[in-house]
């Protein structure tokens, strides 16, 4: 037989134990919690626990129930912000996502969507984001000065890698009564 080479590397969670009571589920807890933060660092590296690595995962954990929630309660919000042409013309709006947080109030992109992104949500929030876009389109035709609107929606590269984008994109639009013709994607 042949020689086989295997190169790993290891990601390694230190907790100190200084005396006081702590059980043995809590101690294996914080080093798991460590041995993540060391992952997230980079690998191959270690990290000591540290009482705040704690309490933000567990913020973490916290806003992404939370986000689960506000999917279900309808705590999104799309805004439109106007594009103009270089004539100061209104041709369209880049759609904008905010999540109005009951406790938090307004809060904007860069503090939930990394969370959606690692957990997988994003691709429902995506989904939910595509179809009130086209209701908002849908609600423009035939009204003057607006029936010829643009909207460019955001699409997480997750979301647009998933293998039904299309097929999701389409039902959007059949659902929605959007016309496809209408509707230009980018």
């Amino acid at each position: 037989m042949g020689e086989i080479e295997h190169h790993n590397s290891s990601s390694i969670g230190i907790v100190l134990f200084n005396g006081n009571f702590v059980s043995i589920d809590e101690l294996l807890k914080r080093s798991d919690t460590a041995m993540y933060e060391a992952k997230a660092a980079g690998r191959n590296t270690l990290r000591f626990f540290d009482p705040a690595m704690q309490a933000a995962l567990e913020k973490r954990v916290d806003m992404e129930l939370q986000l689960r929630l506000a999917l279900v309660q309808e705590q999104l919000r799309l805004y439109c912000q106007v594009q103009v042409d270089d004539e100061r013309r209104v041709f369209g709006a880049e759609v904008l996502l905010r999540w109005q947080h009951p406790e938090h109030g307004l809060l904007s992109p860069k503090e939930f969507v990394s969370i959606a992104e690692d957990s997988g949500l994003i691709v429902s929030i995506g989904r939910w984001v595509l179809y009130n876009a086209c209701l908002q389109l849908k609600s423009w035709e035939g009204r003057p000065g607006l029936d010829s609107m643009q909207l460019a929606v955001n699409v997480s590269a997750r979301q647009f890698r998933h293998s039904d984008f299309v097929d999701e994109v389409l039902k959007i639009l059949q659902t929605t009564g959007l016309i496809p013709a209408c509707s230009s994607w980018s």
